[in-house]
């Protein structure tokens, strides 16, 4: 994902939200679209309580943050976010004591 050029102002207000973040994910993952990894079918359900895609054919369940990054974290993806932009936006080196 490229690193947008913009303010912080700007970052929070894109991403300021638990939601936001876990559809920008959405849209990484499957560009065109939900596809369901294990048989390729379109359509799913979503389970807002456990935050998974379901497929709607196989019943195959899919999380957003199930790749390596971000697999069983419990910190929440806007605190991730802001990690992100911070680390990304940086634009000096890192100072040693």
């Amino acid at each position: 994902m490229k690193m947008p050029n913009i303010s912080l102002l700007e970052w929070q207000k894109r991403f300021g939200a638990e939601r936001s973040c876990a559809n920008t994910l959405a849209k990484v993952l499957w560009p065109q679209g939900f596809q369901c990894p294990q048989c390729g079918y379109q359509r799913y359900n979503f389970i807002a309580t456990r935050r998974f895609y379901q497929c709607s054919q196989c019943r195959h369940q899919v999380s957003v943050t199930g790749d390596p990054l971000f697999h069983a974290t419990k910190t929440p993806l806007v605190k991730w976010f802001w990690a992100i932009y911070s680390t990304a936006s940086n634009k000096g080196g890192v100072s040693a004591p």
